[in-house]
């Protein structure tokens, strides 16, 4: 296809990448409309050829610095460690911090879980872990952290709990689902054991065996103390409107 500028034929055919024919005839159109008096206007980055599918050199390496960049910048990474259960910081073994009389307790209340439940030592060592603050947050949100658990408390809220849940395969299940029960006493709370399997009596309309096959199935029904009905407390964690 041919175009008639000011006398001037022009071979206006390209390929995909611009071609010395095609170079040639663009000096060829601004030599003959200087001759004429006719100031051509400057290229610019922008005003290359429609006909041509790739833009000019500086245009490509402009393109490749940016996405250079922003390929760099995809790569940064926060330093920031991360809060809650994700924290990057790495949570002491009880038996190689504690000493002395905490020890003794420590190992006397891992016994007393595993002799109850007949789950092995290293199941039971996780239970008292998560039980006293050790490990996982997400029940005790830093309200229990790294206690040394008193045997006494320990013992009492084994011995309830097997009074209120007297199957055995319902205790292990809800001591193994939610450690946390042996760690929050059996006084009338909130929280409280005895005020949750009363709580589960008088508001929900449940007893035994029903009740028990209730807290089998939600072990964290225990630790719950407050009951926002609507007006929301933020402790979602221990609300009875969201178990």
């Amino acid at each position: 296809a041919f175009r008639i500028e000011k006398g001037l034929h022009v071979n206006t055919r390209t390929t995909k990448h611009p071609t010395n024919e095609f170079r040639n005839a663009a000096m060829m159109m601004t030599t003959a409309l200087c001759t004429r008096g006719v100031q051509p206007k400057p290229r610019t980055a922008h005003s290359f050829s429609s006909t041509s599918c790739t833009p000019p050199a500086f245009n490509r390496r402009a393109c490749s610095l940016k996405a250079k960049a922003i390929n760099s910048r995809s790569r940064i990474t926060c330093n920031a460690a991360p809060q809650g259960d994700a924290a990057a910081t790495e949570k002491p073994i009880p038996t190689e911090v504690l000493t002395g009389d905490d020890l003794e307790s420590w190992t006397a209340t891992t016994a007393m879980v595993q002799e109850a439940t007949g789950i092995t030592a290293e199941e039971a060592e996780e239970v008292v872990t998560r039980a006293f603050g050790w490990g996982s947050q997400l029940y005790w949100r830093k309200s229990k952290v790294q206690e040394v658990p008193q045997t006494e408390q320990v013992e009492e809220s084994i011995a309830y709990l097997k009074s209120m849940l007297p199957k055995q395969d319902q205790l292990v299940k809800v001591i193994k689902g939610f450690p946390e029960c042996v760690a929050i006493g059996v006084e009338a709370g909130p929280p409280g054991l005895k005020y949750a399997f009363e709580y589960i009596d008088k508001e929900w309309d449940m007893q035994p065996p029903v009740s028990n096959m209730v807290i089998a199935k939600k072990p964290k029904l225990l630790g719950n103390s407050v009951d926002c009905r609507g007006t929301c407390q933020g402790m979602c964690h221990q609300c009875w409107a969201t178990s």
